[in-house]
């Protein structure tokens, strides 16, 4: 098969024929699998920006084929292993996770693996657990059905009127994600280790408010007369109808909002004396409020970057290594130790897809060098395993 066609396959700028061509052709042997890749690899290589801070890249590209040669070798003994996922490539960023070095800045932090199940705390205290595959009745406080269980989703009716409000929590824990559908039309996915407080019928001319605590994003049903509030420890998010992401999870050093359309307005919770005025934001633009210096600052933004764990996706441009881990901890609902320190300050490039934790950190492995140990849920990262010199 000749380079440019692989080369354009790659690139995505080949036609449906040659697409079929060259699929044929990677599948028709274990050598042309291996080759495939390998070109794939220098490839991305070639796409690298040059003006980009990068340290032993050629390391990392060298461990990228050595990871491919051996996933070959594998198939070839017939090893029952999960194979790697080799993802489309995106400019830097590509499925199997590309990590490319940059520079330094970040801390660490652990968090503890809890109760692996999605609940629902009720007005009245009592708790339902909501299972992936299965279904339930949602009552109010008077016996009267208000919602159901619909799949991955929990939807709430507007057929029943209430005079008092009345809440639901609903916890997600690590590992999981899911949605709901509020009594006013607002759709909600939450996050990994997301808890959200809402009503569980909205009272006719007063705000629509919920509590979060964690990551969700929203599409907030239009309803002029009635503002929709999302109040977080230090934010509160208004808005009339629009597609924001919200991020306000406690061990975080900041709580933002993400605007992937409409308008909102953003202000510091409770708005003290001396604290900035309401922020109005625009699309592609995120506000920030930073703990330590309890002020709120607006910055443009990759949207996708922001909303790609709606799909199941994670995407990192230069994040520190530690706030990538408290990422990876929810997501796979994990808690990961990082030993190794001088790693925490160290900013990613890096796209994934469906890759397991494992396969996600050995990517990282081929930017910097580090050990790692997996026993169920826990994982430890650790300094670089010394080699004996050959004699």
């Amino acid at each position: 098969m000749d380079k440019e066609k692989i080369i354009k396959y790659i690139r995505g700028t080949s036609t449906p024929a040659e697409n079929n061509a060259v699929k044929a052709w990677i599948a028709s042997s274990v050598e042309n699998e291996k080759r495939f890749h390998w070109i794939k690899a220098e490839y991305i290589a070639s796409t690298f920006d040059e003006t980009t801070k990068r340290i032993d890249l050629e390391k990392g590209i060298f461990q990228y084929k050595e990871n491919i040669r051996q996933h070959i070798e594998n198939r070839r003994k017939k090893v029952k292993i999960t194979t790697l996922k080799y993802a489309a490539m995106s400019a830097v960023v590509f499925g199997l996770g590309c990590v490319l070095y940059l520079v330094k800045g970040g801390l660490g932090s652990q968090v503890e693996i809890t109760d692996n199940a999605i609940k629902l705390e009720l007005e009245s205290g009592n708790t339902q657990v909501i299972k992936e595959d299965g279904s339930i009745l949602v009552l109010d406080s008077e016996g009267r059905e208000i919602g159901a269980q619909k799949g991955q989703s929990l939807v709430y009716s507007n057929k029943v009127v209430k005079e008092v409000l009345e809440y639901n929590t609903l916890r997600v824990p690590y590992g999981k994600r899911f949605n709901l559908l509020l009594s006013d039309g607002t759709r909600i996915i939450l996050n990994a280790g997301t808890s959200l407080k809402y009503p569980i019928q909205f009272i006719k001319g007063s705000k629509r408010e919920v509590f979060l605590c964690g990551e969700a994003f929203f599409e907030v049903a239009k309803d002029s007369s009635h503002p929709f509030v999302v109040n977080t420890k230090g934010l509160d998010v208004n808005v009339l109808g629009t597609r924001f992401n919200v991020s306000a999870y406690p061990e975080d050093s900041k709580t933002s909002t993400v605007l992937a359309e409409g308008s909102v307005r953003v202000h510091l919770r409770g708005r003290k004396e001396g604290a900035e005025k309401p922020i109005l934001l625009t699309p592609a633009h995120m506000a920030a409020w930073e703990k330590s210096q309890n002020k709120i600052k607006v910055d443009p933004v990759d949207v996708n970057e922001h909303i790609a764990w709606v799909s199941g996706r994670l995407v990192f441009k230069s994040k520190p290594f530690s706030e990538i881990l408290k990422v990876l901890e929810r997501h796979y609902n994990v808690s990961i130790i990082n030993n190794y320190t001088f790693l925490n300050d160290q900013k990613f490039l890096a796209k994934f897809d469906s890759e397991t934790i494992e396969e996600v950190l050995r990517s990282f492995q081929t930017s910097e060098d580090f050990s790692f140990e997996i026993n169920g849920n826990k994982i430890e990262i650790n300094q670089p395993l010394k080699h004996e010199p050959m004699t």
